[in-house]
């Protein structure tokens, strides 16, 4: 029951059986282990690591275990060690399927189609047919042949129309074979099937923004914050998009709020320290907030293309007791973006006029 609700992405019912389940059963490590994969899937990791690694004290040989350890480092972007487990579960269960299907997707995010579509078929041949393995073919066959990968997926929703993630999925495909109204049919297929789906309504919004549908766009991003309030990519489309309207004070709202979602999220610390500096710099509480966000931001990319240059122009404004700042940062975006055309034109001339 609790799986079912699971695939329906009814979270908060998946979580009140998995939660019955495992109070009248705590030793049972196979529930333990999907509703592992349920939180990683909200992107719970934090609390997906307390119940893996209850699941591993149980079993550690458990290869269902071993999957979802995997799924949580793809998950924080660790696809290495992810494909590791999955090899690891692979050993341990060389008959079951699911393994190389979650192979093939962390082969895919380290653009190795080759092995990709190599473990695929090795899950095609112990699973022939199955809707979960053609959906996979598709998603790893898209690089190569996209129109060819969309009849997959269609076949693997024929095969499970209840499954939203499947016309998910070909929206994705479709929005990268530069057919947008086709995937926003599909994005709307999926939440239509998932009212809660947040990927959907993110890169539902993303084509929307394309197509220059703002409007339309703000109000999917606002149900993706909405299911997830701690979904920094979505705050930062919207700060985005707000910022482009001219609603800054607004847009700062959605990028402290990105912030407070992803505190180490580069883009997000960026843009808005530029927003603050460059368009609401007039006004001095704003230049030196502006200028504490631009230094997180460049000791988290040091080579970011523009945020030393903000910042050595807030230096700059800031005034004479913040010259030596200012010739910091003007150097460091020297060396960090040599191919800028402003550095011959006004940076080296800048530096020489604050006595660097």
């Amino acid at each position: 029951k609790a799986y079912a609700y699971a695939r329906r992405r009814q979270f908060e019912q998946s979580e009140k059986e998995y939660k019955k389940a495992l109070e009248e059963n705590p030793k049972d490590t196979d529930t333990r282990a999907r509703y592992a994969t349920m939180l990683v899937e909200q992107r719970h990791l934090d609390d997906a690591d307390k119940e893996i690694n209850e699941a591993q004290l149980l079993d550690a040989k458990n290869p269902a275990v071993i999957v979802v350890a995997g799924d949580a480092l793809a998950a924080r972007g660790d696809f290495k060690g992810a494909l590791s487990r999955y090899e690891e579960a692979m050993q341990l269960a060389p008959n079951a399927y699911q393994p190389y299907l979650h192979a093939g997707r962390a082969a895919v995010e380290l653009k190795d189609l080759g092995r990709a579509k190599g473990f695929v078929d090795t899950a095609g041949q112990l699973r022939p047919n199955v809707a979960e393995v053609l959906a996979m073919q598709a998603i790893v066959g898209k690089a190569s042949d996209p129109k060819q990968a969309s009849r997959t997926m269609q076949q693997a929703i024929d095969q499970a129309p209840e499954e939203p993630s499947y016309p998910y999925e070909l929206g994705v495909i479709y929005a990268s074979m530069g057919a947008p109204v086709e995937a926003i049919d599909a994005f709307k297929k999926a939440v239509g099937l998932s009212p809660d789906f947040a990927d959907a309504y993110y890169q539902l919004a993303k084509v929307q923004r394309d197509l220059v549908r703002p409007r339309e766009a703000k109000e999917s991003l606002d149900s993706a914050v909405r299911i997830d309030p701690k979904r920094a990519d979505a705050w930062l489309e919207i700060a985005d998009l707000l910022s482009q309207q001219g609603e800054d004070d607004e847009a700062l709202k959605a990028y402290e709020k990105a912030l407070r979602a992803d505190p180490k999220n580069a883009t997000s610390v960026c843009n808005m320290g530029q927003t603050l500096v460059e368009r609401m710099g007039a006004d001095e509480k704003n230049l030196k907030r502006g200028v504490e966000v631009l230094e997180k931001c460049v000791a988290l990319a040091p080579k970011h293309p523009t945020a030393w240059k903000h910042l050595g122009n807030a230096y700059r404004q800031a005034g004479a007791k913040k010259k030596k700042d200012a010739v910091r940062a003007y150097k460091a975006h020297v060396a960090a973006n040599p191919d800028d055309p402003e550095i011959n034109v006004l940076i080296r001339d800048w530096i020489k006029e604050l006595g660097g």
